[in-house]
C-alpha cells in the first residue's frame, strides 16, 4: 500500500504525461524533487501501453550529442540565476542535431498490450555536474514512427518543464 501511494504521489508531483490516440502513454519525470546525491538524479521515461496491440518503444534512452548520431532524447537543464532560469551549456545538444536515419530500428522493441516499460537516464551522465540551486529540466524525445520503416521527419515529444532542487554540489561518479 505505501509503495502504491508513493508512486501515485511521485507521478503527480514530479512528472509530465504525453498521450495521443493509438500510441502508448508516455510519462516523463524525476524520482526525487530534492537531490542530495548523484543517485538522486535519475530522469525517467515510462511507456504505458493501454491499447489492444503491441506498440514500438525504445529499448534504452541515448542522450543527445553531436558525436552520438543514435541519440533519441535531449535533456535541456536550466538553473535559476538571479531570479531567472538560464540554460546550462555543458553537454547541451539541440534536438535537431540527432541523425534520423541511424537510430530507429536498432533501438526499438515491441511493448505488449497492457504492459509498461520504464527507462532511465541520470542527469549527471549528461551534464557531469550540477551546482547547488533550483533547476528545471525539459526532455525532447524523438517520436517513433507508426510504420515499420523510414523516419518520421524528426518529430519530438516535448515533456514540458519539471522543477527540482539540488541541495549540494553534485558531480558524476566514474566507475
Amino acid at each position: 500500500m505505501n509503495k502504491l501511494f508513493f508512486c501515485f504521489f511521485l507521478a503527480i508531483s514530479w512528472s509530465k504525461t504525453y498521450s495521443q490516440d493509438n500510441e502508448p502513454i508516455i510519462t516523463f519525470g524525476l524520482y526525487k524533487k530534492a537531490m542530495k546525491d548523484s543517485s538522486d538524479c535519475d530522469f525517467f521515461v515510462q511507456y504505458d501501453n493501454k491499447g489492444d496491440k503491441p506498440v514500438r518503444v525504445y529499448k534504452e534512452l541515448i542522450n543527445g550529442s553531436i558525436d552520438a548520431p543514435i541519440s533519441n532524447i535531449t535533456l535541456q537543464v536550466e538553473q535559476m540565476v538571479d531570479g531567472q532560469y538560464k540554460k546550462r551549456q555543458l553537454g547541451i545538444v539541440h534536438p535537431w542535431l540527432v541523425n534520423e536515419d541511424s537510430m530507429f530500428e536498432a533501438n526499438l522493441e515491441y511493448l505488449g498490450s497492457q504492459k509498461t516499460k520504464l527507462l532511465r537516464i541520470n542527469l549527471l551522465n549528461y551534464y557531469e555536474y550540477l551546482y547547488k540551486g533550483k533547476y528545471r529540466v525539459k526532455a525532447f524525445l524523438v517520436k517513433i514512427p507508426h510504420n515499420e520503416s523510414g523516419s518520421n521527419g524528426m518529430k519530438f515529444i516535448e515533456s514540458g518543464y519539471i522543477y527540482f532542487e539540488v541541495r549540494k554540489w553534485l558531480t558524476k561518479r566514474y566507475k
